[in-house]
Formats: structure tokens, sequence, C-alpha cells
């Protein structure tokens, strides 16, 4: 049988022939997306790397996408805050 679609993208992104369900894979990521609540998720990524010598960064802007469809306009000032921190209205570095 032949390789589903998933498994086709995935065997594209990760350079191989075939991958097959259950195989561990790293796939290249071309667009990683999610809602404006990505500022919680933020928070707590920010929060794992207090008390390291790491600097938390995002790997590659141009692969981000946040969509701001839940809270549109902001319902109050924190959520805006949080909006914020988005990284594409903060730079593209993400500072």
């Amino acid at each position: 049988m032949g390789m589903t679609m998933v498994e086709k993208i995935l065997a594209r992104a990760t350079d191989q022939a075939s991958v097959r369900a259950g195989e561990v894979v790293e796939p290249r990521v071309d667009l990683a997306m999610s809602h404006e609540n990505a500022a919680l998720v933020i928070n707590q990524f920010l929060e794992i790397y207090k008390g390291t010598s790491l600097e938390p960064k995002i790997w590659d802007p141009s692969k981000i996408a946040i969509i701001f469809d839940h809270r549109v306009p902001a319902e109050s000032s924190k959520t805006a805050t949080n909006q914020k921190k988005n990284p594409r209205i903060r730079g593209p570095t993400g500072n």
C-alpha cells in the first residue's frame, strides 16, 4: 500500500523516501501557526528559560504566523498586553 498524504508530507520534510505510522521523525517546519492566545504559551517558555544560561529566541520569525481571531478587538487591557507579545508586533527577532 502507498503512503498516506500525511506520510508523503512528512517524508518530503525529512528528506526520506518514505515514512510510516509509528515512526518518530523531525520534519523541517515550513510554517508554525497559532492564535493570539500564544502569548500564554510564550510566558510558559520564558519561565522555562529563567535561571539558565540559554537565551530564549524564535528559531525563524519568518516561519511563524499568529492569527488574531478570538479576541479582536481586545476586550481588556490584559488581553491587549498579551497581544503585544506577538513576535510580529514586537519585531523580527521577537525582542
